[in-house]
């Protein structure tokens, strides 16, 4: 049976609402908040840089996108990026752009400037979602499952934010989520499902260990909920730092282990540690999909590859130089 998740739940998760209780074991950051304006201009059609008279697209309301401009953001922005040593990865209070990583010069969430951060949030689906529909998939205290429509992006509930997090240069073989119900570790999985890493079948016992450790030391009973999700990195052996949280329950990506077994009542199984364990094992990425144009998806999701080649041969015959953005 699926868990009553709330907006409080979600809420909980938001990166302001946690990062106080937990700095001291996570990744230095700045919160910044966002005012309407720019919200609106994220969610404008079209990428258009705030006070740039390039843009993308021709539609009728280029004239206004063009002339947003956020001067104090963006030296609030600037001035921030460089406490935090000049380079930060950004998100807002729940996701990060990494759906949009394809458009950043070196394929990383590695930003030095108001414009780079801009750009990744401006071409993410998750950024758009955070704005959006942040409460899509809750329900009533009840237990009445209900779809929040959220109609006015601006919800007095939550507050947007920009988070502008310290860079580090993190190994994706060491990440992990690990899922806790009623205050109890009952699944661990890898991050990245796309690769096999030889370093997590042969210490899985010990990663499996030093991630107990590490909760009951800094996490357990300190959250505000008693089912949640945490996201870790072990940068070394016996060295865990926290990144972020996410509620427990569908809205929440389980990676290798499955919502229809941890969302049911009955015993805890004894191997709660998910990892790829061979080379054939390992699943496509989930963000492979992000950057291609909708009609080269829908045919590589059918059973007519014949059309796909066609359509990426026409594809590479027709490009051309084109106009760089203001960046």
């Amino acid at each position: 049976m699926d868990a009553p998740m709330t907006k409080q739940h979600i809420m909980n998760c938001s990166f302001s609402s946690w990062y106080n209780c937990f700095q001291h074991v996570t990744i230095p950051s700045k919160i910044i908040p966002l005012d309407d304006a720019f919200v609106k201009h994220l969610l404008a059609d079209g990428i258009y840089l705030p006070d740039s008279d390039n843009s993308s697209d021709d539609s009728e309301n280029n004239e206004t996108a063009k002339k947003a401009s956020f001067p104090e953001l963006q030296a609030l922005v600037e001035t921030k990026i460089q406490d935090l040593g000049g380079s930060v990865f950004p998100k807002l209070n729940w996701s990060s752009p990494k759906d949009a990583v394809w458009i950043a010069a070196g394929n990383t969430l590695k930003s030095n400037s108001f414009n780079e951060i801009f750009i990744l949030l401006k071409s993410s689906d998750f950024v758009s979602h955070d704005l959006t529909m942040p409460f899509e998939l809750c329900a009533d205290q009840d237990n009445t499952k209900v779809k929040y429509e959220v109609t006015h992006i601006f919800d007095s509930m939550s507050v947007k934010q920009i988070v502008l997090r310290k860079w580090m240069d993190i190994n994706p073989s060491m990440e992990f989520r690990v899922f806790v119900k009623n205050n109890e570790i009952i699944r661990i999985s890898q991050r990245d499902t796309s690769t096999y890493y030889e370093v997590i079948d042969k210490n899985a016992s010990s990663i499996q260990e030093e991630i107990d450790t590490f909760f009951e030391k800094f996490i357990f009973e300190k959250f505000f909920d008693d089912s949640y999700v945490f996201d870790v990195y072990r940068r070394r052996k016996d060295d865990i730092i926290l990144i972020d949280f996410n509620a427990f329950g569908r809205v929440t990506d389980p990676l290798l282990c499955d919502w229809n077994e941890m969302l049911a009542d009955g015993p805890i199984e004894e191997d709660i540690f998910h990892y790829v364990d061979s080379p054939g094992h390992v699943q496509p990425s989930p963000y492979l999909s992000y950057g291609f144009p909708k009609e080269y998806i829908e045919l590589a999701s059918g059973t007519d590859t014949a059309k796909l080649v066609e359509a990426l041969k026409m594809e590479c015959t027709k490009q051309a130089p084109t106009e760089d953005l203001d960046t």
